[in-house]
């Protein structure tokens, strides 16, 4: 488990788990719900969107973000 898909979703797999679940949920939320008003290609293309990003964030490694919180941590309270 080191990713943020394994960590929330439960599998390293895109699209294994509940993580086939994720666009569901984004095309439901109140989020989207303003985007109703686009055209169904104009749709499909945020939706692709979404997803891509989505992916990217949940494809972060875990020990990266962690390290990289404590050298900003470090930082700021050497600055300080």
């Amino acid at each position: 488990m080191n990713t943020v898909r394994a960590l929330l979703l439960g599998s390293d797999q895109p699209g294994s788990g509940r993580g086939n679940d994720l666009a569901e949920r984004l095309r439901g939320s109140a989020f989207t719900g303003p985007l109703r008003a686009l055209s169904p290609a104009g749709r499909t293309l945020v939706d692709r969107s979404l997803g891509s990003v989505a992916g990217r964030l949940l494809d972060l490694d875990l020990v990266d973000l962690l390290m990289a919180g404590w050298r900003k941590h470090t930082a700021l309270a050497e600055a300080a």
